[in-house]
């Protein structure tokens, strides 16, 4: 139960909660609170439900079955989406050009034209800049979870990119995501 433990203290700090106040919203002394962060005692299936609930976080999460938080599932998801959005903006414009639809568009006004790539480009910076904010948190999230194949070693993806070192300072991590991200999606 070491990782229960450590992820029991974990997410009763980040709440911000004392070991007296969570010994308290359980109906339990501190020093026997005290012994589940300590790996020295395990909580009943009641004790654990409760846990659960005050910290908002599954039990598989606490019990070390979910590599996630639930806060990190969220971020993940619509990091996903967004970077889907990119790739779809981008995708239309492409089908758009391969339709033979560049000869329609030469033949609009010179100032529709401007207002449709001003558009698309909008709508492209947009996506990127909020998929970058969402990969970025998540990054940071991830990275301080105990017993996460994350924790304290910085996240990589498939193709060694460094999306998060915890060594880096918080503006070089968001420069190296946006480069990440840039190259990733091969927009730029």
């Amino acid at each position: 139960m070491e990782v229960f433990s450590a992820r029991l203290k974990w997410l009763r700090e980040s709440k911000g909660f004392s070991q007296q106040e969570m010994a308290d919203m359980l109906d339990l002394s501190q020093s026997y609170y005290g012994r589940f962060e300590r790996n020295k005692g395990e909580p009943n299936l009641e004790t654990l439900a409760k846990i659960s609930s005050i910290l908002k976080e599954s039990v598989d999460f606490l019990l070390g079955l979910e590599e996630l938080t639930i806060e990190a599932k969220e971020l993940l998801e619509r990091s996903l989406e967004l970077a889907e959005s990119i790739k779809s903006t981008n995708d239309s414009v492409i089908r758009m050009f391969e339709n033979n639809m560049s000869a329609a568009i030469e033949s609009l006004d010179p100032r529709l034209q401007k207002a449709l790539l001003k558009n698309y480009q909008k709508d492209l910076s947009l996506y990127k800049a909020k998929y970058k904010k969402a990969a970025t948190e998540f990054a940071l999230m991830v990275v301080k979870i105990p017993f996460s194949k994350f924790y304290g070693e910085g996240l990589i993806d498939d193709e060694g990119n460094i999306l998060y070192n915890p060594e880096i300072d918080k503006d070089n991590i968001l420069h190296e995501s946006e480069k990440i991200v840039d190259e990733y999606l091969e927009l730029d």
